[in-house]
């Protein structure tokens, strides 16, 4: 339940705009404050925190969650959970705006490559789950 609401809030960011309109909301105001020429200043240990702190979260959570872990239906559950913390990660890249960061996602294309790869994963995920759990007698 907790992935399909996710997956409905991530819906409805992208179909209301939230993100653009968030990042377009930040702008203008670094722009009104007069900080918009100096953003780089503070847009690069904003995007090095990101990275390190969600590099240490997702490490912890990898070790919490595979010292219990036991069975396939929960490999799926954990698959699909990590692929959606890959999504929410991604959207906050994009909210820092950075760019650099900014040249690998758009660039490179490692936009789309997170977001549809994490997308088929979660997918994959919830398809060996369904076939787990109706495998049971």
């Amino acid at each position: 339940m907790i992935l399909a609401t996710v997956f409905v809030v991530l819906i409805a960011l992208r179909l209301t705009a939230a993100e653009d309109l968030l990042r377009e909301s930040l702008r203008a105001s670094l722009r009104a404050s007069g900080d918009y020429d100096q953003r780089r200043e503070f847009q690069g240990p904003l995007v090095a925190a990101i990275l390190v702190f969600a590099g240490i979260g997702v490490l912890a959570l990898l070790h919490r969650a595979t010292r219990r872990l036991r069975g396939r239906r929960n490999v799926a559950l954990l698959v699909a959970g990590f692929a959606s913390l890959a999504m929410l990660f991604l959207i906050v890249l994009r909210l820092a705006s950075l760019h650099a960061i900014d040249a690998l996602l758009y660039g490179l294309k490692l936009n789309w490559v997170i977001d549809l790869g994490a997308s088929l994963a979660v997918m994959l995920a919830a398809v060996a789950y369904i076939r787990i759990v109706k495998s049971r007698p």
